[in-house]
């Protein structure tokens, strides 16, 4: 048997969690579907916020996830080169100016959002 982890997506588990209520047949593990059900109420509360997304945890900052995207886009509309470097400076000054985040903080969030942005060339 392959202990493989298995990555649902929201609509994924919504299926599950009406099969579970209706006592359909299953096709994944116990210990799967127990998680899912345990999580019932946080996955039906970010159905409306993420349709079809792999995680559920939202954006710490959501402004400054904003910013970062309306900056690389503005990049991207003047043809300036957008590379990793450039969106860390912009986010460690945007971050510490705008927002009073601490230094310790600011390195965990560039991670984040550059995975969220597009422009890691």
């Amino acid at each position: 048997m392959s202990n493989k982890r298995v990555r649902l997506s929201i609509q994924q588990k919504i299926e599950l969690l009406d099969q579970h209520a209706f006592n359909l047949s299953k096709a994944l593990s116990q210990q799967t579907i127990s998680d899912i059900i345990k999580k019932s109420e946080d996955i039906y509360s970010n159905v409306s916020v993420k349709n079809n997304g792999k995680s559920l945890k939202l954006p710490q900052y959501p402004q400054l996830d904003q910013e970062v995207s309306k900056y690389v886009s503005q990049q991207k509309a003047t043809n300036r080169p957008v590379d990793r470097r450039s969106i860390i400076t912009y986010i460690k000054y945007i971050a510490a100016a705008k927002y009073k985040i601490p230094e310790g903080e600011i390195i965990s969030l560039t991670v984040g959002l550059l995975r969220c942005s597009n422009a890691t060339t």
